[in-house]
């Protein structure tokens, strides 16, 4: 990633190189079937799934891995 800011889940995934956007995709695409309802957004600089007001899940990419979790601070609704 350059440094900047991505204001959409679809930049962030962009900014990586291509074996990285494969594996974002694929996480991407099993958030969203876990929960469909839920919308991605880009919390803190990463992608996250947002669903009834509250992040549901974030990940994002770094060297040599994809980390993937709840945000701190998660609070059931």
């Amino acid at each position: 990633m350059t440094g900047n800011v991505c204001r959409s889940v679809d930049e962030y995934v962009a900014s990586h190189p291509e074996n990285v956007r494969r594996v974002l995709r694929e996480v991407r695409h099993t958030k969203q079937k876990a929960a469909p309802e839920a919308v991605g957004t880009v919390g803190h600089g990463f992608p996250t799934l947002d669903h009834r007001g509250g992040r549901l899940v974030r990940s994002a990419a770094f060297e040599g891995h994809v980390g993937f979790g709840a945000p701190f601070g998660l609070h059931a609704r």
